[in-house]
């Protein structure tokens, strides 16, 4: 078994450890930073208590619509039943990751409960949306057209996302703030590969690409006007083995390019510097600064941070696992 394959079968098992069958819900994350692995209650889970769940549900789809198995404790049908109760009151980003799920486990439009209600929110809030959860609407909302839903919800979302672009950068959000993170990258690509020309999304796969380090890692944080790397670390390894493969692999489909060498460079980067460990049977969540004072400042302080990048004694290992990783991970890795 490869090293990717046996990547894949740790994250199966650590997901589902991670699956509170009481709440019906991943409310936790793993923590190894103790001398035994530690659940604890996940931040997110009171804040956006939809999301996490969402995107591992998501994951696990995948991986069985890709190999006929079903290794999960939990039920995919029964999370669909019990979300579609909230469905007026759930955030939009969320509710555009529901539409994405939905559209995986039904068959029909009809199927997709879609009401006015959530159009009008839609409508009406769609333009203050930060660009990564923009992306998540559009990509529900688009996967929902391909099933026969009017193109209309659609629109105005994505043509607000495509405005997000700033020469070859994504703003965070609609008043394009200086700094942007990876994830408002991966995420409005993934989205326009679904709907773009080659011409369009030509320039965008030659951009990402040049900002993939000689070692393959994908760096966190972009200067929008400068339209550079502004800031290398955390290097997440969700950004390597989940966001930047369904991106590369949603360009190389429709591209008809050969991306398996930066693909490969991903994961080259996640076991080279440690970052899963099959001995022990733990997946970490990223490369970072081991200094809290630069890592608090990263982006108001640069230089501080550029200071500790050149270090390599100046990093450490963020040693804890959250649900929606391994989701991401098993999407991307089935995903084509």
């Amino acid at each position: 078994m490869n090293q990717i394959a046996q990547f894949q079968e740790l994250a199966i098992k650590l997901l589902n450890d991670l699956w509170n069958s009481e709440k019906d819900d991943f409310a936790y994350k793993l923590s190894y930073k103790g001398a035994q692995p530690q659940k604890q209650y996940e931040r997110r889970y009171y804040t956006t208590p939809y999301r996490y769940l969402l995107m591992s549900a998501i994951g696990a789809h995948q991986y069985i619509a890709k190999t006929g198995r079903n290794p999960f404790v939990f039920d995919l049908d029964r999370i669909l039943e019990r979300l579609q109760a909230d469905l007026e009151t759930m955030p939009l980003p969320d509710l555009g990751l529901f539409y994405w799920f939905a559209s995986l486990r039904l068959t029909t439009i009809s199927a997709v409960p879609l009401t006015v209600t959530q159009l009008q929110r839609i409508q009406s809030e769609y333009q203050q949306m930060g660009t990564m959860d923009l992306a998540f609407l559009c990509t529900g909302l688009q996967r929902l057209h391909a099933m026969g839903a009017s193109r209309d919800p659609l629109t105005g979302p994505l043509v607000e996302l495509k405005n997000r672009r700033y020469g070859v950068i994504f703003s965070a959000d609609a008043a394009r703030s200086r700094y942007a993170g990876f994830n408002n990258q991966v995420y409005p690509i993934f989205m326009l590969a679904q709907t773009e020309t080659k011409d369009d999304l030509a320039p965008l796969c030659k951009n990402l690409l040049a900002f993939q380090r000689f070692d393959g890692a994908w760096p966190w944080q972009y200067d929008v006007q400068r339209g550079a790397v502004a800031g290398l670390y955390p290097v997440y390894t969700v950004h390597q083995d989940g966001m930047a493969i369904m991106a590369l692999k949603a360009l190389q489909q429709k591209l008809t390019l050969d991306l398996s060498g930066p693909i490969q460079r991903s994961f080259d980067y996640i076991f080279a510097h440690g970052l899963v460990n099959f001995d022990k049977g733990e997946i970490y969540r990223a490369v970072r600064i081991r200094n809290r004072r630069a890592r608090q400042y990263n982006l108001t302080h640069r230089a501080l941070s550029r200071c500790f990048e050149k270090l390599p004694w100046s990093l450490e290992i963020n040693k804890e696992v959250r649900s929606y990783h391994l989701g991401w991970f098993l999407f991307a890795n089935n995903l084509f």
